[in-house]
This record gives C-alpha cells, sequence and structure tokens, in this order.
C-alpha cells in the first residue's frame, strides 16, 4: 500500500511540474476515464499559463499576399466599421476598437497562400475552447483585434484569419463589384472613437492609384495573470483531489489489520463507558492488535461520543472526509495575506487556492499525516484547534487552545507563552476553559475522570515504549541512545528546558513582530519535542512548519521546507525496528526526532525577519 503511496506521490510532484506528470498521475490512478474531460481542460490550461496566445496580439505577423489594383470612389481611415462592436459582442469582451482601418472596395477573389502551422494552430485551439463552456471567463475577455498591414510596395496583405466586413448594405463581400461608396457609420453608444484608438498600421496615403486595403480580423486569446492562476489553482485542485482518492482508495482496498484502528478505540472505549464500565479499562481485541485502550482525558470521551451513535462505517466515512478537510483549512490558513510570503499582502482567492491545493499534494503524502489518516486519529484535529486560536478576536484567544488541552494534554505549552509574552487575558481564557472543559468531564463521568488524573495520567507505558523507534520525541532519542534509565531522564529535563527556552524566546520574538501565525507553529512545535512520546501523527506540527518555510520568499527557507519534506515522506525512517539495526538506517530513524530541533533552532521565518 505505502509502495503505492510512494509512486502516487512521486507523480503527484511531477504534475505540479509539468504537463506529462498530470497525465502520469491519472494513469496510475486508474481514473482517466473520469477525469478524460477535466484532463483535455488541464491541457488547454497549461497552454494558456505558458501565454502561447500572447504571440498572437497586435503586433502579430501575417503573411503578404499582394491584391490587384480596384479603383475606389472614397476612403475612410481610422473608422469602425459597423460590426466591430457586435463582433466585440459575441467574443463577449469589451475589447479596443479599431486601431487603424482603410476603408476601401472590396478586392477581387485572391486565394491567399497557406496558413502558417502556428497561426492555424492557435485558430483550432481558440475553435477549440469556445466549444467549451469551461472557457466563457477566458474567452469573455479576449479582444477581437483589427489591424491593417501594407506591404513595403504599399500593397495591402490578406491574411489567413481574415474575413469579410459588413457594411450596412453598400457592398456585401469581397465578391462584390468595385467602385462601391463607403460612408463612415456612426460609431456605437459607448464605443471608442476612432482618434482614441492606437495606431497600429496606417496605409500610405499617395498619388498612386489607391490600392484596396484588406481589414484584418484576429482573435487574440491572451490570458491574463489573474486568468493564469485561475487555470493554474483548477488544474492544482483537480490534482490535489485526485491524490485524496487514491488514498482513500488504497485504504479501502487494503486487508492490513488495525487501518482506522484508534476510531475503533474511541467508539469501543466510549460506548463501554456510556454503559456504566470503565473507560479506561476497555482493551481493544483484533487478531494483530491487542492491549490498547482509550488514553486521553475523559473530556475526549465527550467530544468523541459521537461516534458510538452512528455505524462504524459511516463514522469511518465521516471521519476520513473531515480529516481532509481540516489539512486543507490549515494550509489555507498558512496562505494568508502577507508581505513576507509568496502569496503577497493582497492575494486573489485564485492565488491562495492555487498555493494551498500544490501544498497539499506533498503534505497528503507525508508520513505523519497518513498516519493520522490509517489510524483514525484526532491529532490533527486538536492542531487544527490550536492553529486556529490566534484567529479569534482578542476576547476569545485561548478558548481553542483550552479545549485542545482538554482533549490532549500537549497543547497546553501555549499557556507558558502567554505569560512570557505578557497576553495576560489569552493565558486565563485558555485556562479557565481547560478548568470548565475538565469540570464538565468530572460531571458526566466521575469515576473515569478520578482515575485519569489520579493515576493513568501517570502510567506512560499505557501508550506505548518510550525507546521505540516510532516515538520520535526527544526522550525517544535518548532512551534508544542511552538506555532507559535514571541518567537518561535526568538528561532529558534538562534538555527539554533548554528546547523550551529556545522555542519560547523564537515565539516571543516573532509575537512582537506580530507574526502571530509563525508564534503558533513555533510553540506547537515545542510540543513535539518535550512530549515523553510523540508518534509520527503529532508531527504533524512540523509538517505545517515545511509548508510554511516554502511559502517565505528566499533560497534558505525553500531549501529547508525540502529538507523537511523530504525527512517526512521517508517512511522506513517511521517503521517499528529492533534495537539493532543497519547504522544508517539508525541515522534514518533519528531524523524525525532531530527534525524537530531544526525546527526551534531557525525559527518560523528563515530569511532574517518580515520583509
Amino acid at each position: 500500500m505505502f509502495g503505492v503511496f510512494g509512486l502516487a506521490g512521486v507523480l503527484g510532484v511531477l504534475g505540479v511540474l509539468g504537463l506529462a506528470g498530470v497525465f502520469a498521475v491519472f494513469a496510475v490512478l486508474g481514473l482517466a476515464g473520469v477525469f478524460a474531460v477535466l484532463g483535455e481542460f488541464a491541457v488547454f490550461g497549461v497552454f494558456a499559463v505558458l501565454g502561447v496566445g500572447a504571440v498572437f496580439t497586435v503586433g502579430a505577423t501575417v503573411p503578404v499576399v499582394p491584391v490587384g489594383d480596384v479603383p475606389v470612389d472614397g476612403v475612410a481611415a481610422g473608422v469602425p466599421p459597423p460590426d466591430v462592436g457586435a463582433a466585440e459582442d459575441d467574443a463577449g469582451g469589451s475589447g479596443p476598437g479599431v486601431s487603424a482601418v482603410a476603408i476601401a472596395a472590396p478586392p477581387r477573389t485572391v486565394k491567399p497562400r497557406a496558413p502558417v502551422t502556428a497561426q492555424a494552430a492557435v485558430e483550432r485551439l481558440i475553435r477549440m475552447m469556445r466549444s467549451f463552456r469551461w472557457w466563457i471567463p477566458l474567452v469573455d475577455r479576449c479582444r477581437l483585434l483589427q489591424s491593417t498591414r501594407v506591404s513595403p510596395e504599399g500593397e495591402p496583405n490578406e491574411s489567413p484569419l481574415t474575413r469579410p466586413s459588413r457594411f450596412d448594405g453598400h457592398c456585401s463581400s469581397p465578391g462584390a463589384s468595385a467602385g462601391c461608396v463607403r460612408t463612415p457609420p456612426k460609431p456605437r453608444t459607448g464605443a471608442r472613437s476612432s482618434s482614441e484608438a492606437p495606431v497600429v498600421g496606417t496605409p500610405r496615403q499617395t498619388d498612386a492609384p489607391r490600392r484596396d486595403v484588406i481589414v484584418v480580423y484576429g482573435e487574440a486569446v491572451q490570458a491574463t495573470s489573474r486568468q493564469r492562476t485561475r487555470i493554474l489553482a483548477s488544474g492544482l485542485v483537480v490534482v490535489a483531489i485526485a491524490c485524496g482518492v487514491v488514498l482513500v482508495t488504497a485504504l479501502s482496498a487494503t486487508t492490513k489489520s488495525g487501518i482506522l484502528g484508534d476510531l475503533e478505540i474511541y467508539r469501543g472505549a466510549i460506548g463501554y463507558a456510556f454503559g456504566g464500565g470503565d473507560l479506561y479499562a476497555w482493551v481493544y481485541e483484533h487478531p494483530t492488535v491487542k492491549g490498547l485502550g482509550f488514553t486521553y482525558p475523559p473530556f475526549a470521551a465527550l467530544v468523541l461520543s459521537w461516534l458510538v451513535f452512528v455505524p462504524l462505517t459511516v463514522a469511518k466515512m465521516v471521519w476520513t472526509a473531515v480529516t481532509f478537510a481540516v489539512i486543507a483549512a490549515c494550509l489555507w490558513l498558512l496562505t494568508r495575506p502577507d508581505p513576507g510570503t509568496r502569496v503577497g499582502g493582497s492575494p486573489s482567492t485564485a492565488l491562495r487556492v492555487a498555493w494551498t491545493a500544490g501544498l497539499a499534494i506533498p503534505v497528503v503524502f507525508t508520513y505523519p499525516f497518513l498516519h493520522n489518516l490509517v489510524v483514525g486519529q484526532v491529532s490533527l484535529f486538536v492542531i487544527a484547534l490550536a492553529l486556529f486560536d490566534h484567529t479569534l478576536p482578542p476576547r476569545w484567544r485561548g478558548v481553542l487552545v483550552g479545549l485542545a488541552g482538554a482533549i490532549k494534554l500537549t497543547p497546553l505549552v501555549f499557556v507558558p507563552y502567554y505569560l512570557l509574552t505578557r497576553q495576560w487575558r489569552q493565558a486565563a481564557v485558555a485556562s479557565g476553559t481547560f478548568a470548565a472543559a475538565t469540570g464538565l468531564a468530572f460531571a458526566v463521568l466521575p469515576q473515569a475522570s478520578l482515575a485519569y488524573w489520579t493515576d493513568k495520567l501517570w502510567q506512560t507505558g499505557r501508550v506505548g515504549r518510550t525507546d521505540s523507534t516510532v516515538n520520535k520525541s526527544l526522550l525517544g532519542l535518548l532512551a534508544r541512545t542511552f538506555g532507559d534509565g535514571t541518567a537518561t531522564k535526568v538528561v532529558w529535563v534538562v534538555l527539554v528546558l533548554a528546547v523550551a527556552a529556545l522555542a519560547y524566546w523564537r515565539a516571543a520574538r516573532a509575537f512582537r513582530e506580530d507574526d502571530l501565525l509563525g508564534a503558533t507553529l513555533m510553540v506547537g512545535a515545542l510540543s513535539v519535542a518535550v512530549s515523553p512520546i510523540s508518534w509520527p501523527h503529532h508531527q504533524l506540527w512540523l509538517v505545517l512548519v515545511a509548508a510554511w518555510w516554502l511559502l517565505q520568499r528566499g533560497r534558505v527557507p525553500l531549501v529547508l521546507g525540502l529538507v523537511l519534506f523530504a525527512v517526512f515522506l521517508g517512511y522506513p525512517w517511521f517503521d517499528d525496528y529492533q534495537v539493532t539495526i543497519d547504522p544508517l538506517l539508525r541515522i534514518g530513524v533519528e531524523l524525525p526526532a532531530l527534525a524537530v530541533l531544526l525546527v526551534l533552532g531557525v525559527g518560523p521565518r528563515p530569511a532574517a525577519g518580515r520583509a
């Protein structure tokens, strides 16, 4: 299963880098039939993004085809023909008027030379684009250009894009007889006058016999930067959704034991407690996974009690869908307007969508997210509560942190941060919310609450082995290196105090610079370091930091973000190994544990402060 994850992850990255990657992702997913139309849409999007239509602008070159002399009775220069407005309305835009037009009698029929291959390709592309309603917003902004071209000898040119003009019935088509008079039509209401139109090419007015000048109509599709951003955002959203479909499909098809096992533990233990049993006495029985039980505070049982009242299949479907929605919401928060990031101070919605979807593609293939998704963990929801707390109005900040701390204790590291930065109100609100939630749990589950706060909280062995290679905390790193003894725990306490001082200093500095999001990420990363046991899904804080670094301007944060993603995309480094393993593999196993030190040492913005 994870082999499929890795392959799809590589191809997903290629999908961001090029068109071939997009097709490769669709092929791997086995969804070519479903996304056939969307795939064609993505092809057009790539053309528009690359600016192919920009080649055929006002200054485009058209082939020269001499036309014979035809006498005329009048010439009107710089006056838009009556059908220009109608043609613009057909295109749905409000483009410029006629640049410069010399209106004369239509020429006799002349067979133009074969069109240039590039021009024919663009014409075909325009016709195909017009046949799809998805492109109406783009085509509506296309401008109908009209210009004249005159050869060096004064001969007019004829383009493959030439179309006969219509003139109030005076002359019908290029096949009509020569010599008919052209009278300047009345300009349309709201149309640009000829004096306002920029001159692109003006026929020479000489005493020589007058020549026919063919009016050249060219529909130039030139996407603006906003349109290209919308096209890019649409393509990235399609790829991100496809990656999510792959993961869900792989989870549904696998027969591996323990899929969404933590969700089953929540449901079984809470149902047992509501039936009069002991919340912490219920044990998960499975052919390959045994001895696991409920390890969170009793308030978490109240929050997750809805799982008992719905079928297990429905609960798993809802849980999985909400997991994807929450990670997308967290990435959306990272792309908020910020002058110091690549998003900028006032980004458009399409740009934020593009960044969110583009970051989601590698994030969903990192092992911390996969681990959270596979076992059905609540960690991502707790992280989201703490992450979004700073977005609340000042009087309510701390509420979400207090609720998160009542569900899992690690978010309580935010309370010292509030105190050190003199956010007295936030500290009081967070502590009060935590106390109120805990008191509510005491009222509903008194026996379970008493057992947890007096006994179960101190039994770290119920959570897991400290020296397990899956435990990525600093204590786990020390226990695997020096053994799980008293001396190791003393060293761990000293190291935790030093790391906490560094993290709070970084967070306080970011707070003084009004970087509340960066400060939140630093404190969240600290919770991973100081916890005695940090499973892979706890390290989603560090994955969010990696995404945040990629959003920063400069090469240093880009390189650091890619390094973090490389660490968290390595599945073998998170597996459970014996104590005696290969030295090179041991180094890889410890990389995720050392990543938190890198995050806290560098800070939220590696590129020397805000722009």
